[in-house]
């Protein structure tokens, strides 16, 4: 689990997403090992969930409005449970 602040900045440089994504990609063993990345205070909630469906696809699974802190998407919620509790690490 990786959990926010994924960027230091709301709007982040092409070269810092591009790292974070291979760098994601890296840790989840070529789609062995799920990784949840969850937004924090200096991330964009929509840009962290936008990649959402295709991610989901490697492994990876992006909370941009997490079930807790008071926002209130549900999907998310949803998106934290899919995961078996046997492959979390």
């Amino acid at each position: 689990m990786v959990s926010g602040d994924l960027f230091d900045t709301f709007n982040p440089s092409t070269e810092a997403i591009e790292l974070f994504y291979k760098t994601l990609k890296r840790l989840t063993a070529g789609g062995h090992r799920p990784v949840i990345a969850i937004a924090g205070n200096h991330d964009s909630p929509d840009r962290i969930e936008a990649p959402d469906p295709l991610a989901r696809e490697c492994g990876i699974i992006f909370a941009g409005y997490p079930p807790f802190g008071g926002y209130p998407r549900s999907h998310s919620t949803a998106a934290l449970r899919c995961c078996k509790a046997s492959r979390v690490f």
